[in-house]
């Protein structure tokens, strides 16, 4: 009967270099009844997991006792470990990472390219992964972060003034490294006038140099103040109406009154200011002047006339642009003849529309004739006549002047 024992050993033929274990197997138990690894094992498979390329043998027994020893040598490969230097950008910008290393055959990255170097650009901060493979279908896995640094633009309200050249504070906030506004400072705030609404940008610079920038508006409120024109009025004369115009959000005036019109009398010229609140609170003011006229009446002096004179002439002067006088004429003059005392009235009117009014009185003086009685005398007689007493003057038919 042939003892002779097979010699069979199931080879592991390579191994990569701190992967899972592998298996070597002295091949099916029925033929052995004992088998003796180099390792010092004694089942019929061991497991192995060498840092090296490493020979093992087997000695195997059978019934009969004969033994027979078969060997294997099992090749470890290893691949380098790449190197994925990190990186660190600002938002939008490109990163490559490249696993730099020897005796890869391919390369697998977690956004799926096959390249050795790929170009990132994350929106935030972001691993990525390469896997290499080399000699015996070995891999090697490495990470790299991506550091993207985030600058938060400033937010600054917008401003708003009353006037060209006005002046407003804009500022960008603290926490920057860097400010650069377009107007040319570098400062955290900066003041600015402008003639007309204006945008300003401000760009600012944060961790890693990055950089953002934001726009804020300054708002010109232009309010433009009340025209008035001159009024005149008479003295004594209607209320004026002062008118401020529509479109402002307040009014107050110089006599504390907070309506867009007012309704002044005054006794004299005089002047009155409002001041009107538009857009933005932004205030304007303005002054109307209102002047009194008064008419100057005419002046006369008085006069006396006697019963059954002549006419008076009475005149009011020139200058006035209309006359009415208490006869119903509308001349400057009027002619009279009153037969008795009578007093007369005349309204004049001004270039302006004013009036004026005066009185003159005509004082018709009467006198009482004398009463001379008859007389009869002899011829070559004389007599006496006596025009009696009270008067100022006499004037006889014969020249005579005495009473």
């Amino acid at each position: 009967r042939d003892n002779r024992v097979p010699r069979r050993v199931m080879s592991v033929p390579s191994l990569c270099w701190g992967a899972k274990p592998g298996t070597l197997g002295a091949g099916s138990p029925g033929p052995y009844t004992a088998y003796t690894w180099s390792t010092g094992a004694t089942s019929q498979t061991i497991t192995i997991n060498p840092a090296v390329t490493t020979a093992y043998n087997v000695t195997v027994t059978n019934a009969a006792g004969c033994t027979a020893t078969a060997g294997t040598t099992v090749t470890v490969n290893s691949v380098n470990q790449p190197v994925v230097a990190s990186a660190s950008i600002c938002p939008g910008q490109t990163a490559t990472l490249t696993a730099v290393g020897t005796g890869f055959t391919s390369y697998t990255w977690s956004n799926g390219a096959t390249t050795p170097a790929i170009n990132v650009s994350p929106a935030a901060t972001t691993a990525y992964t390469v896997t290499v493979s080399g000699a015996g279908g070995c891999t090697a896995t490495t990470s790299a972060t991506v550091t993207v640094f985030t600058v938060m633009p400033p937010v600054i309200p917008p401003a708003a003034v009353c006037s060209p050249g006005s002046s407003a504070i804009l500022n960008a906030g603290p926490g920057y490294a860097g400010y650069a506004w377009s107007t040319g400072a570098t400062a955290q705030s900066i003041s600015v006038n402008p003639a007309a609404t204006t945008t300003y940008t401000i760009t600012v610079t944060g961790t890693g140099g990055c950089t953002t920038s934001s726009n804020v508006t300054v708002t010109v409120n232009n309010i433009s103040p009340p025209v008035f024109t001159p009024v005149s009025i008479c003295s004594g004369g209607a209320p004026v109406v002062l008118d401020a115009g529509a479109g402002y959000t307040g009014y107050l005036w110089s006599t504390g009154a907070t309506t867009q019109t007012v309704s002044v009398s005054p006794v004299a010229s005089a002047n009155y200011t409002v001041t009107v609140t538009g857009t933005g609170g932004c205030t304007a003011s303005a002054t109307a002047l209102v002047t009194v006229n008064n008419a100057t009446p005419p002046v006369f002096t008085p006069v006396n006339t006697c019963s059954g004179g002549s006419a008076v002439v009475l005149d009011a002067g020139t200058g006035y642009t209309g006359y009415l006088w208490s006869t119903g004429a509308a001349t400057q003059t009027i002619s009279v003849t009153p037969a008795a005392t009578t007093g007369y009235t005349v309204t004049v009117t001004d270039a302006g529309g004013c009036t004026a009014t005066s009185d003159v009185t005509i004082t018709v003086n009467s006198i009482t004739p004398p009463v001379i009685p008859d007389a009869t005398i002899c011829s070559g007689n004389i007599t006496t006549l006596n025009a009696g007493s009270g008067y100022e003057g006499y004037l006889w038919s014969t020249g005579e002047t005495s009473a």
